[in-house]
């Protein structure tokens, strides 16, 4: 699968919601089968950690292996999931929202971080999040 890019990320600031960071890309694989690769365990602990799969569920707390504490907070099927996020460093929790569209017959991925407050987390989390869609597209290409 060869990987194409959409969209370059974006960083930018909210007054409401903090610092928010944007990375997408599109992938040569249908929306469809997007989906089943984000929801397949395999897809979960690589974009959210591992987690024991019976707490990713509708609004059940879970902590990943790495310690990212979070919640499932809104579930869209073939559209969207947002849940909270947030480092055992951090005092409050952040937002992310996972979305994937169609790009003319392929899948845009796209990672939108918000809620954040320090500015020196935007470069981490851009890089974090750069990295899982690394991740995913080694993932992809080795299906």
């Amino acid at each position: 699968m060869q990987l194409i890019t959409l969209k370059s990320d974006k960083i930018k600031k909210s007054k409401d919601l903090g610092f928010q960071v944007s990375v997408c890309k599109t992938f040569s694989v249908s929306i469809q089968t997007m989906w089943e690769f984000l929801l397949s365990e395999t897809g979960i602990n690589i974009w959210l950690g591992e987690i024991n799969i019976d707490d990713f569920e509708l609004q059940k707390q879970f902590v990943t292996k790495a310690g990212i504490e979070g919640k499932l907070t809104v579930f869209v099927p073939d559209c969207h999931l947002r849940f909270k996020w947030k480092l055992s460093s951090w005092e409050k929790p952040s937002t992310v929202e996972l979305r994937v569209r169609n790009s003319k017959g392929r899948a845009s991925v796209i990672f939108h971080h918000t809620g954040f407050f320090k500015i020196e987390q935007q470069e981490e989390l851009r890089i974090y999040w750069k990295n899982i869609i690394s991740k995913m597209i080694v993932n992809l290409d080795s299906e």
